[in-house]
């Protein structure tokens, strides 16, 4: 964690580059078995020139890492396309398979999303001189066995301005699900992360996990847990948004967990909410919807 500022001034809008160069948050690491790293950073991000997003991405090193060369594991945008001095709450997660004696090392990099001239600079940290909004970098391991489920998508979601007013919807009902079948009652702890943007400003965008079990019951977004990204004042602008809540889940019942989404509002004809920012080569940046089983 640090709680210093950090800038970055004249990206070229490709390269990531360390968000120190030093007292940036990092970690150097031994996987203790076999399983999977679970990272999250988070950093208050904005920019003083409109029209220039920030990347923020968690970079990993290590056997068969980084998977792509020169490109993060995860990375989130967060919008500075019609706001200055407006700093946004961004959260990243990554997950990773590790291997028992193999070490490991992750740090924050980051970007512009766009070539932005030395007149530009971008920071991550809110607040004032002396004692910043932190700057965190997380690394929680989990052993292969031990009740964690995943699915990750690098698609982009678009939900249209027709007739669905601002009812719940499934954002990805195949790709964004969790199947779980607890061995005893535990708590399940669920997250999501995605990236959310409107390209209509007044449009907020909405979501949620809602949960069915296989006695049918649907447990409603508005009583279980959903979140808001701002789309009031600005557009293509995205908001790198989390999710988290606990769910108690009994042993001998199927439960599935669906990503579920809607505007705040209902959306005009020719106005969309959308999921997903970029895309950096053929993906966008991740939408993810996770589980980890904690069991008495």
């Amino acid at each position: 964690m640090s709680l210093q500022q950090f800038r970055l001034t004249g990206s070229d809008g490709v390269t990531w580059v360390d968000l120190g160069p030093t007292s940036a948050p990092a970690l150097s690491w031994s996987a203790p078995d076999d399983g999977t790293a679970i990272i999250t950073g988070n950093a208050d991000l904005w920019t003083t020139v409109a029209g220039y997003n920030q990347d923020i991405g968690i970079t990993v090193s290590g056997p068969g890492f980084p998977s792509v060369s020169g490109q993060p594991e995860s990375w989130k945008e967060s919008g500075g396309n019609t706001g200055t001095f407006s700093p946004n709450a961004a959260l990243v997660r990554a997950s990773i398979p590790v291997t028992k004696g193999a070490a490991y090392g992750v740090k924050l990099q980051w970007k512009t999303n766009q070539p932005s001239p030395a007149s530009v600079s971008i920071f991550a940290g809110a607040g004032v001189t002396g004692r910043f909004s932190p700057t965190r970098l997380t690394l929680l391991f989990v052993p292969n066995g031990s009740g964690y489920t995943e699915k990750i998508s690098t698609q982009q979601y678009r939900t249209a301005g027709t007739d669905i007013g601002f009812r719940w919807v499934d954002m990805d009902p195949t790709g964004l699900s969790l199947t779980i079948s607890p061995p005893r009652s535990c708590l399940a702890l669920l997250s999501a992360n995605v990236d959310l943007w409107t390209d209509t400003a007044g449009y907020n965008q909405d979501i949620a996990m809602v949960v069915v079990d296989d006695h049918t019951i649907y447990h409603s977004p508005d009583k279980f847990g959903w979140k808001e990204s701002g789309g009031r004042s600005g557009s293509f602008s995205p908001k790198a948004a989390f999710l988290q809540t606990l769910y108690p889940m009994v042993a001998g019942v199927t439960y599935t967990v669906l990503l579920d989404w809607k505007p705040n509002r209902s959306l005009p004809n020719g106005s969309n909410i959308w999921a997903g920012a970029g895309p950096i080569g053929a993906r966008f940046s991740q939408t993810r919807l996770d589980a980890l089983l904690v069991c008495p």
